[in-house]
């Protein structure tokens, strides 16, 4: 079967890490990458920059995958999907070929599942949520859209994140807590009670701030 082109959005420093999880699946050839603020012709990791997003009217056929990461709670990802998904773009997901998904999980459209990490039986992992390298999402978890798990995190069972949240890497989230729409947990943070929607925790163990 012939492989799907592939447009990435962004050609940052999570567009390098999905150019390598996409080329190791071998699923997808990478078309190029869509940036404004890279020169078009030049190349991230081998891959050429066309130009801006103008350009995905004439660059039928392809699906969509973006690039651009978070350092804390954002809704830029959310925004990028929901208008390319309007223009019936498809967002497949990428999971890197190291990753290990249970059979009993659900990663939805959009989702990237990077080298390492782990989900495990009956998680979901939502719309176009990170779930980043080394990063464990243990069962019965629900990682709500547009989330970014960054590199390490450890979330316990029957954890919650609400949507756009940001868990930052080498956390720790005790199984059954909560975290609320927009909330950031800071690096290294060990959270042991729920934390409300727009809230920034941060500490051992987490506390607001």
């Amino acid at each position: 079967m012939p492989r799907r082109s592939l447009v990435i959005l962004g050609g940052g420093g999570h567009a390098k890490v999905l150019i390598d999880a996409i080329l190791s699946g071998g699923k997808y050839k990478i078309k190029g990458i869509l940036d404004p603020l890279i020169e078009a012709g030049n190349k991230v990791c081998g891959v050429e920059v066309l130009g801006t997003e103008d350009l995905l009217t004439r660059l039928t056929g392809c699906v969509l995958v973006i690039g651009v990461g978070t350092v804390k709670a954002s809704d830029k990802r959310k925004r990028i999907f929901e208008k390319y998904r309007h223009k019936d773009f498809v967002f497949p997901a990428i999971v890197h070929p190291s990753a290990h998904i249970s059979r009993r999980a659900k990663v939805k459209d959009g989702a990237q599942v990077l080298a390492g990490a782990v989900v495990n039986a009956e998680a979901v992992i939502g719309e176009c949520s990170i779930i980043n390298t080394r990063a464990i999402i243990e069962h019965d978890c629900v990682i709500g859209p547009y989330c970014h798990v960054g590199p390490g995190a450890i979330l316990g069972g029957a954890v919650e994140t609400g949507r756009c949240a940001h868990i930052g890497m080498g956390a720790k989230i005790l199984q059954g807590i909560k975290i609320g729409s927009g909330a950031t947990v800071g690096a290294g943070a060990v959270v042991i009670s729920d934390v409300a929607s727009r809230r920034t925790v941060a500490g051992v163990p987490a506390r607001l701030i």
